[in-house]
């Protein structure tokens, strides 16, 4: 965490403690002590998908910690980090499946062929334009 002070010190803050109920972080980068011998787990990084995320502890309502310097330069260090450089983001395909008998399984082969896909969503478009043209005669 470049150009963030070692230790770094916030004067006045809220206290929290273990036990805290998360996932093993993927590394720990910071870890609070307070007066009274209590350590909290207070920056932790986190990998989900193509996704990044930061925890971080300081902070709260009653105490001015983000004017802190320190705590202001890993916030930007945090956010530096998470960015995440992906070639082309591209929409997923959605396919359909056959869900008559959806508790047991039955008549289920595994994902459509996109082609099969786009074929079925095609016929259920049709469907629902001859059940709207027939909607409209009976009116």
């Amino acid at each position: 965490m470049g150009g963030v002070p070692q230790p770094m010190i916030i004067d006045e803050d809220e206290m929290y403690g273990e036990f805290f109920d998360i996932p093993a972080p993927d590394e720990l980068v910071f870890i609070s002590s307070f007066s009274g011998g209590e350590v909290f787990r207070s920056g932790c990084t986190f990998k989900r998908g193509h996704g990044k995320v930061f925890y971080f502890r300081p902070g709260d309502q009653e105490y001015p910690t983000y004017f802190h310097a320190g705590v202001r330069k890993v916030i930007s260090n945090a956010v530096e980090w998470a960015v995440t450089v992906r070639p082309e983001r591209t929409a997923p395909v959605l396919l359909r499946y056959d869900t008559e008998d959806f508790y047991n399984g039955h008549g289920y082969q595994g994902a459509l062929k996109p082609e099969a896909a786009e074929a079925q969503a095609g016929g259920a478009q049709e469907a629902e334009l001859q059940g709207a043209e027939l909607q409209g005669a009976e009116q």
